[in-house]
C-alpha cells in the first residue's frame, strides 16, 4: 500500500464538498481561499479573502463499529476595501448559501445526518485583520463505521 492508496475519511467528504461548491461558484471561485490560517499574515492575499478553518472532528456516540461524529468549520469573509463591512456582510451572505447547498446536498446523500449553522462572529480576538472580517461557525454531524 502506498499512500496515494489510503482512504480519505468521511470529515474530508465534508471540508472537499465545501471546497468543490466554492470552487464551482462564479463569484467566489474568483477570490483567494485561504485554509486554516494561522496568523493575519496568512491573509494577506488581497482586499477580500474567503476563508476557511476545519475546527474540530468529535466523537458524540459509539456503538459497535459504528460512531457518530460531529466535525466543526468556520467560514468567513475579510474585506480591506472601501466599505468593508457591507462588502464582507454581502460575501459572506453569498458564501454561506453556497455553503449551506453544499452541506444539505450531503445530507441528502446519506453523507451528513445533521447540519445547523452554530453563530456568526464579527471580530475575531488576538488577530489585527485590518478590515471587516464575518466568521460562520458549522457543525455537521455523520455518521463512521470504522473498518474491520
Amino acid at each position: 500500500m502506498t499512500l496515494a492508496d489510503l482512504p480519505q475519511s468521511p470529515g474530508w467528504a465534508i471540508t472537499s464538498a465545501l471546497l468543490g461548491a466554492i470552487g464551482a461558484d462564479a463569484l467566489l471561485s474568483t477570490l483567494p481561499l485561504v485554509r486554516n490560517p494561522r496568523r493575519a499574515q496568512h491573509l494577506d492575499k488581497g482586499d477580500v479573502v474567503l476563508i476557511l478553518a476545519e475546527k474540530t472532528d468529535n466523537l458524540q456516540s459509539a456503538a459497535g463499529v459504528a460512531e457518530m461524529r460531529q466535525r466543526t468549520v468556520s467560514l468567513g469573509v475579510l474585506c480591506r476595501a472601501l466599505g468593508a463591512d457591507a462588502q464582507a456582510d454581502a460575501v459572506y451572505h453569498h458564501l454561506h448559501l453556497v455553503a449551506y447547498d453544499a452541506l444539505r446536498a450531503l445530507q441528502t446523500a446519506g453523507n451528513a445526518q445533521k447540519v445547523a449553522e452554530t453563530g456568526v462572529q464579527f471580530h475575531v480576538d488576538d488577530i489585527d485583520i485590518d478590515g471587516a472580517i464575518v466568521v460562520g461557525g458549522w457543525a455537521i454531524d455523520y455518521r463512521y463505521k470504522r473498518p474491520l
